[in-house]
């Protein structure tokens, strides 16, 4: 995951806040699939969601790790970089979202008394 690089980076390349904005955004994604689960949303409306839900804690983090993202780019155009910056960073988001839809859809099932199939 995005958060071990960050880790292997070591903290005093973590840019300031960064860690409360992670945070804050893992929070409210397990939050929306919790809050989902206990109205029970079908998987298929939920995963529609996931792309939507925590917006501004997505912008967050984003905004906090995208130093670190445009160090680790190593490019000299500042554009390049950018867009490499852009390109991790959504990449980590929609895998984190995704595996969200996975986790969501097992305990789901768990709670319909059905085995996840695996």
């Amino acid at each position: 995951m995005f958060a071990l690089a960050l880790l292997l980076a070591g903290p005093a390349a973590m840019p300031a806040g960064m860690d409360a904005a992670q945070t804050a955004y893992v929070g409210c994604l397990a939050a929306e699939s919790d809050a989902a689960l206990r109205e029970r949303v079908p998987v298929d409306r939920f995963a529609e969601g996931a792309e939507r839900i925590c917006e501004a804690e997505t912008m967050a983090f984003r905004a906090a790790a995208m130093p670190l993202l445009l160090a680790q780019a190593g490019t000299v155009d500042e554009e390049t970089a950018r867009q490499d910056a852009d390109a991790r960073f959504a990449a980590m988001d929609a895998a984190h979202r995704a595996r969200l839809v996975t986790a969501y859809q097992g305990k789901l099932r768990a709670r319909r008394g059905v085995r996840p199939v695996q």
